[in-house]
């Protein structure tokens, strides 16, 4: 009877040992799975973020290649504008300097036959000058005054032009000059536009191989727990 009752204590002593283990094990799948839960959450929104990353990533280069293929045709538009400005300057200043040429030329011819005209009337007075010398002095003083008066007016017409010609050169020479000036800060501020945009995209770049390694280690790290030995 003895011996009955010590069986009956050992059976009841392995009977809560097994229904302690059994609920160890239960909890530990329970816990076990909500870490699986919360890695494959975790995991999906790593996805998510990479998604969003590579959208952004190619919404950058898109946007890059636009930058690059408008830089270009801004660049060729103000190149092509600026070799019609100075393609224009030129045209202006040889047809300046063809027009001085032509007023000099006429002016030169003016005043040579004016005085081959009065040379002749000089020599056509000198003929006469037997009959009336008084007033062929007096008209020929008069025509030779007149002649200098007008070659000095002449004379000062033709410095103006040339005045006028070197402020006009000057001018040109400073708008050409602005026009160069002009376009190399324009030149300057869509080359920074460019650095800031690689700079960007590499910034994306760098962040979306972090987020990679960073679900790769997270899942590693989850599903390598280990497991406690059975205390009974």
């Amino acid at each position: 009877m003895l011996s009955t009752a010590d069986d009956l204590s050992a059976s009841s002593s392995s009977s809560a040992a097994s229904l302690e283990s059994k609920d160890y094990w239960v909890k530990k799948c329970l816990d076990l799975a909500a870490a699986k839960n919360a890695a494959e959450a975790r995991v999906e929104q790593l996805k998510q973020r990479n998604a969003e990353l590579e959208l952004e990533n190619r919404q950058i280069r898109e946007s890059k290649v636009r930058m690059q293929v408008r830089v270009e045709q801004e660049e060729e538009y103000i190149s092509n504008m600026l070799l019609k400005r100075i393609q224009k300057l030129k045209t202006d200043k040889e047809q300046l300097a063809q027009k001085y040429e032509q007023e000099e030329e006429y002016l030169i011819n003016d005043l040579m036959r004016k005085l081959t005209q009065l040379e002749g009337e000089r020599d056509e007075l000198a003929n006469r000058l037997s009959t009336d010398q008084s007033w062929v002095v007096a008209n020929l003083l008069q025509k030779i005054r007149k002649l200098e008066a007008e070659i000095q007016n002449n004379h000062k017409s033709l410095e103006q032009l040339r005045r006028e010609k070197v402020d006009l050169e000057n001018s040109l020479e400073h708008e050409q000059e602005a026009l160069f000036n002009t376009l190399g800060k324009r030149m300057d501020s869509l080359e920074a536009e460019k650095r800031r945009l690689q700079g960007r995209l590499d910034e994306l770049e760098g962040g979306g191989a972090a987020a990679t390694v960073a679900t790769t280690t997270t899942t590693v790290a989850d599903g390598g727990g280990g497991v406690p030995t059975n205390a009974a």
